[in-house]
């Protein structure tokens, strides 16, 4: 246990020395609330209300769909995982260290962001600190755990980042934090209501709160069962 939580504190470390994933985690996010909170809020002085969750859907997003799998595909795209395998450390030690140093990162993003919106733009404050705090950590495990995925099935970073790009934009423009449900087209919304931004950003609002925790805790459960199969098939290659 005392080697993995060090594994950890390392990765969190070798993600601040990238610049490429530290945009992701910290500098997009941030940025894309001092810029868009005022637009929003001035658009519609109702978004005030739910401000917060919609830049903490946006965080996690860019920093699951994006920043996540660079640095995944940052070992197993590379030989450092047959280091890993010649040390006598297991490869699924790296894809754990981090997922775990993501959600720390974006846990951080997270309060960073429900602090700032009220003081900036004077939006409404969460509500209730440890349901937000329940619903972001869901979100984040889903999300980052989706991201781990993408890492593990690409071992170039060029179609990686593509692909990444497009499920961020996706989950961002069908999640409800941008467009409302009656400006999309209906197959828009039922896409929109496949995607765990969507059920994150609903139950951040209180709706359907048990049922959207569910969905993102299953989802979680699926890739992370996803990823432990495609890091086995890849020892395989080996």
């Amino acid at each position: 246990m005392k080697a993995f939580a060090y594994g950890v504190w390392l990765q969190w470390k070798i993600d601040f020395r990238k610049k490429d994933v530290l945009m992701m985690y910290y500098i997009m996010p941030l940025a894309f609330l001092l810029f868009m909170g005022g637009i929003f809020s001035s658009i519609d002085p109702g978004m005030k209300e739910t401000l917060a969750y919609a830049m903490t859907v946006f965080a996690v997003c860019a920093g699951a769909f994006v920043g996540v799998p660079t640095s995944i595909v940052g070992f197993f795209g590379t030989d450092m995982r047959k280091a890993y395998r010649i040390g006598g450390v297991p490869p699924w030690t790296a894809a754990a260290n981090g997922f775990v140093s993501a959600c720390a990162h974006l846990l951080v993003v997270s309060c960073v962001i429900a602090a700032l919106s009220p003081i900036i733009f004077g939006a409404e404050p969460v509500a209730e600190a440890l349901p937000f705090l329940g619903v972001a950590l869901c979100f984040m495990a889903a999300a980052v755990s989706i991201g781990v995925f993408l890492g593990l099935l690409f071992k170039s970073q060029a179609k990686l980042s593509v692909v990444a790009m497009m499920l961020f934009l996706v989950s961002i423009m069908l999640s409800g934090i941008m467009l409302p449900d009656q400006f999309l087209p209906e197959a828009m919304r039922t896409i929109g209501g496949l995607l765990p931004s969507r059920w994150a950003f609903n139950a951040f609002s209180g709706e359907n709160v048990v049922q959207n925790v569910l969905l993102m805790v299953g989802l979680f459960g699926v890739f992370a069962l996803a990823s432990a199969l495609r890091i086995k098939a890849i020892g395989r290659t080996e």
